[in-house]
């Protein structure tokens, strides 16, 4: 099977962390089916990257930064479309599969329909989070999951919030994100900190993620200066426009030699810096499944994070502890009891075993076949779909609705038209 990839979470040159969980799961991917990469770049910020990257393409699609946001769908697809239809002569795809709803997603679905290709959307958080709550992208985003063939979600929150938007439930499939066993295992404490040059006796509090203010590190930070304690320290590992507003909250709340931000760190340091840590924080606005989540627990290390996204299944009184409020005094009092707690790291690391992106990719491409396999069925029917007359027509088209798509004809060729609103 040949899989198109197209969506714009695909590390490239300049951003080498992100969007790094859609590598992984395309690497695992790789394994079962043929793959192209197409990661479009938009204009203004491309001067760096190359069109072609180790096999990823980066087309470039005009956009208009920050305003007209609800024709960014339509800006991707007119901008990529020539050229997706000339790498399909060279390698015509079965399936397009399309990560984050909107734009990425619409402007897949558009180019399926132009090109003639069933098309997989997977929905990954703010996709489905936030842009609804504007109307113009919610109606595109209902579009999209609507005429796709078939949908991912990676929790069954943000299931739920699509079945909210009017998707059938049948529809989306929950296939959570792996973890990669080899760049993230338990390692011993002491150990990790040595490597690092961290302080044996400190309890270190770990976030790591873009420097972006949704990320809520100054939830963290305001709820470290109500401790007062000496021995809690926090490390924060990313890079972002919010980095000069956290200095500036760092140092006005007397916490420069509590609060150290620390870059961006490559992928395969991560797995010493959560090993280190006493507990991962994670007080974000907006997740869909955070992937950092899954990589602290791989590293058996607790979380603190918030009840959302779907986390119950993951983080319980073994694991970690689920914040109810962004208040920092509730926070304050999560963080105490967490750093003074005797956590079982090593069941906590064992756990994890089940999330792997073998697991993952494999369920994807099951799908896959699904989709690729299903047909377009035209059903012409000697009974109108809503007469009331459940006869063999009804039955044998909702039986074959169950593997295909089926479209249902009226009889209008057998009776008499009248002149009822329904008929017109």
């Amino acid at each position: 099977m040949k899989i198109l990839v197209f969506t714009t979470l695909f590390p490239n040159s300049k951003m080498p962390n992100h969007g790094v969980f859609v590598k992984e799961r395309i690497r695992h991917l790789a394994e079962h089916c043929d793959i192209r990469v197409v990661a479009p770049v938009p204009w203004h910020k491309s001067s760096k990257i190359s069109m072609e990257e180790k096999g990823v393409y980066h087309p470039r699609y005009f956009i208009t930064p920050k305003i007209f946001r609800a024709l960014y769908g339509f800006f991707m697809f007119w901008s990529v479309a020539g050229f997706v239809k000339k790498l399909q002569k060279e390698f015509d795809f079965d399936l397009i599969d399309a990560h984050f709803v909107y734009p990425d997603g619409m402007a897949a679905v558009l180019l399926g329909k132009v090109l003639g290709k069933k098309v997989v959307v997977t929905a990954r958080g703010t996709d489905i989070n936030w842009y609804p709550r504007f109307r113009i992208r919610r109606k595109l985003i209902q579009y999209t999951l609507k005429k796709a063939d078939s949908i991912i979600s990676v929790s069954e929150t943000l299931k739920g919030s699509m079945i909210k938007l009017g998707i059938e439930k049948e529809k989306i499939k929950v296939i959570f994100n792996g973890v990669d066993s080899e760049k993230f295992y338990r390692m011993d404490k002491r150990e990790a900190r040595k490597q690092l040059n961290l302080s044996q006796d400190k309890k270190i509090l770990l976030g790591v993620g873009d420097l972006i203010e949704r990320k809520g590190y100054h939830f963290l930070i305001e709820a470290l200066k109500l401790i007062g304690r000496k021995d809690i320290d926090l490390l924060i590992i990313g890079e972002g426009a919010y980095r000069t507003k956290l200095g500036r909250i760092i140092k006005e709340h007397g916490l420069v030699d509590k609060v150290r931000l620390l870059g961006a760190k490559p992928q395969n340091e991560l797995c010493k810096w959560y090993s280190a840590s006493d507990v991962f924080c994670l007080t974000s606005l907006r997740e869909g499944r955070p992937n950092v989540i899954l990589e602290a627990l791989a590293c058996g290390t607790p979380v603190i994070s918030m009840d959302n996204w779907g986390l119950r299944r993951l983080v319980n009184d073994e694991r970690g502890i689920l914040l109810d409020s962004y208040e920092p005094m509730k926070i304050k009092k999560t963080i105490e009891e967490a750093v003074d707690k005797n956590w079982d790291r090593e069941n906590i690391s064992l756990f994890m075993k089940d999330f792997s992106w073998d697991k993952t990719s494999q369920d994807v491409m099951q799908i896959f076949k699904d989709v690729v396999n299903k047909k377009d069925i035209l059903f012409f029917s000697s009974d109108d779909w809503d007469s009331g007359l459940k006869t063999s027509k009804y039955h044998l088209s909702t039986r074959l609705a169950k593997e295909n798509r089926v479209i249902f004809i009226n009889s209008f060729g057998l009776r008499r038209p009248t002149a009822s609103k329904k008929d017109i």
